[in-house]
C-alpha cells in the first residue's frame, strides 16, 4: 500500500513539472530585444492595440507571467513613471499574422518580447529608432530612406542625414530628441552606413508636419487622444511663451509635502508624452495635469520666445517698466537653461554699445533684446524714444572722466588766476616802496649839503 501512496505522489508531481515545463516553452522571452524601450506610436497606426493596463502589477516577473497567461499578448510593457508606482501593460502586436510592434528608445520603459512561434519570430522585422547606431545589416535601407526629421525639442545640433532621392548626405539641424535613424554626426558616417541605398522617401504621418506642430503622445488605444487628433495640419497649433512652457511642460513631475494619493499626469519634454505620477496634494507646480488629454492639449503648442519679442510698430518699454536699469543694460548677458538658439542683442556697458548673443528661449534675465535699435534706444539714448532712464543711459564712464577732467583743470585754472593775482599785488607794492627811497636825498637835503648863508645864526657864550 505505502509503495502504491508514493507511486500516486510521484506520478502527481511529475504531471505539475511536466506542465510548467510546458508552459515555460509555451512562454519565452525574445533575449534579442532590448528593454529600455518603448512602444512607437506608428505601431497602432499599423494594428497594434493595447490588451490590458494592469495598475496593480508594478513589478517585471509579475508582467511577463500577466502577459504569458494572455493569449493576445506579444508584448509585456512596464512603465517607470518619474513619480510613482510602475504600471503594467499587456500589447498584442499581431496583425494578418504580422507583428507590427516598433520599438523606440525610452528609459521610461521596460519592454519584454514574447515568443510563442519561432517560426514566426524569424520574420520579424523590429525597427528600433535609436539613432545612427541601427544595425545596418537589417535595418540600413529603411533608415536611410527615412526624411530628414528634425525633432520636437529645441536643441541645435549639427547633424546629417542621407537624401534617398539625391543619393547624398546633407547636412541639418537636429532637435535632440525622437530621432527616426537617418540623423549621423558626421558625412563618413552617414556615407558609411547608406552609401548606395536607392528607392523613394518613407514618407511617415510624423514627418508631415513641423517638429512644433506635432507631439508623440503615450500610445494608447484611444485614437481621440493622438497628436493628430488634438492637432491637425489644417490648424495652426496655439502658441506659448518660452517661460510659460518651462514651468507648465518642463519643469519635472513634483509630489509635493502632503501624503494624499491623487493620480495626475505630467509632460515629459524629453520625449514628448504625458507620463502618469502621484500627486500628494499641495504644494506641487504648473505642470500637473488631472488627465492625459488636458495635459496634451496645454502642451501640444508652438513656443515662441519670452520678451523682447515684440515687432514693429509695439510699445518697446511696456515690460521694461518694471525692470531697472541696471538690470536692464548694465548686466552680463544670460542664454538661460533652455537649449533654442534665438539671435538676440544685449547691452556692453563697458563698450556703450550692443552685441549680438544666442539665447536658449526660457528664463535669462532683462538684458535681452529682439533688435538692435530696441537696445540701443533703450540703454544708449540713440533712438527716437529712449524711456525715462535716457538720461541716465548717457552716464557711461566715458562721461564721468571728462567731467573729473573738467573740474580738475576749472581748480588749476582758479588757482593759477590767483596766484598770478598775488603775485602782481606785492610787485605793485615793493615798486612803491622803491620809489620812496630814490626820492628821499633831493627833498630831505642834510645840514652839511646848506650854504653858509643859510645856515642858522647860533649864539656864542663869552
Amino acid at each position: 500500500m505505502r509503495q502504491v501512496w508514493k507511486g500516486g505522489v510521484f506520478l502527481l508531481l511529475s504531471v505539475l513539472i511536466q506542465a510548467q515545463l510546458d508552459e515555460n516553452q509555451e512562454c519565452v522571452w525574445d533575449q534579442d530585444t532590448e528593454p529600455n524601450q518603448g512602444l512607437h506610436p506608428k505601431s497602432l497606426e499599423a494594428g497594434a492595440r493595447y490588451v490590458a493596463e494592469l495598475q496593480q502589477i508594478s513589478d517585471v516577473q509579475g508582467c511577463q507571467e500577466a502577459c504569458c497567461n494572455n493569449q493576445d499578448c506579444q508584448l509585456a510593457l512596464l512603465g517607470n513613471p518619474a513619480d510613482g508606482t510602475p504600471e503594467c501593460f499587456l500589447v498584442s502586436c499581431m496583425k494578418d499574422g504580422q507583428d507590427v510592434c516598433v520599438l523606440q528608445s525610452d528609459t521610461q520603459f521596460e519592454v519584454y518580447r514574447k515568443k510563442t512561434q519561432p517560426k514566426q519570430t524569424s520574420t520579424v522585422n523590429v525597427v528600433t529608432f535609436s539613432g545612427a547606431d541601427v544595425p545596418k545589416d537589417v535595418n540600413s535601407s529603411v533608415v536611410c530612406r527615412m526624411p530628414m526629421l528634425v525633432g520636437p525639442c529645441r536643441a541645435a545640433f549639427p547633424r546629417y542625414y542621407y537624401d534617398v532621392t539625391n543619393q547624398s548626405c546633407v547636412p541639418f539641424i537636429y532637435g535632440g530628441c525622437n530621432s527616426n535613424g537617418n540623423n549621423f554626426d558626421t558625412p563618413e558616417e552617414c556615407e558609411t552606413a547608406c552609401s548606395g541605398v536607392t528607392g523613394t522617401v518613407l514618407v511617415s504621418k510624423d514627418s508631415e508636419a513641423s517638429p512644433m506642430q506635432r507631439r508623440m503622445a503615450l500610445p494608447i488605444d484611444d485614437q481621440s487622444s493622438t497628436p493628430e487628433k488634438l492637432a491637425s495640419p489644417e490648424k495652426p497649433l496655439p502658441q506659448m511663451t518660452s517661460d510659460d512652457f518651462a514651468e507648465m511642460c518642463e519643469a519635472g513631475a513634483k509630489t509635493g509635502p502632503c501624503r494624499a494619493s491623487h493620480r495626475r499626469f505630467y509632460y515629459d519634454s524629453s520625449t514628448s508624452t504625458c507620463q502618469p505620477f502621484t500627486y500628494g496634494g499641495c504644494s506641487g507646480n504648473k505642470n500637473n495635469y488631472e488627465t492625459r488629454e488636458q495635459c496634451l492639449n496645454t502642451c501640444t503648442v508652438t513656443v515662441v520666445p519670452s520678451k523682447g519679442r515684440r515687432g514693429p510698430g509695439e510699445d518697446k518699454h511696456t515690460e521694461d517698466k518694471g525692470v531697472e536699469y541696471h538690470d536692464a543694460c548694465m548686466v552680463l548677458p544670460d542664454s538661460g537653461p533652455c537649449r533654442a538658439a534665438f539671435s538676440m542683442f544685449y547691452h556692453d556697458p563697458s563698450t556703450s554699445s550692443c552685441q549680438s548673443f544666442h539665447y536658449g528661449g526660457c528664463k535669462g534675465n532683462g538684458n535681452r533684446y529682439g533688435t538692435l535699435e530696441e537696445c540701443m534706444a533703450r540703454c544708449t539714448g540713440q533712438g527716437a524714444e529712449h524711456g525715462e532712464h535716457g538720461g541716465q543711459a548717457r552716464m557711461t564712464p566715458a562721461f564721468f572722466l571728462v567731467a573729473v577732467l573738467a573740474v580738475i583743470s576749472a581748480v588749476i585754472l582758479v588757482s593759477l588766476v590767483l596766484i598770478t593775482m598775488k603775485r602782481s599785488r606785492l610787485r605793485r607794492s615793493h615798486t612803491l616802496l622803491s620809489d620812496k627811497e630814490e626820492l628821499l636825498p633831493s627833498e630831505l637835503p642834510s645840514e652839511e649839503q646848506l650854504p653858509e648863508s643859510d645856515l642858522p645864526n647860533v649864539a656864542t657864550t663869552p
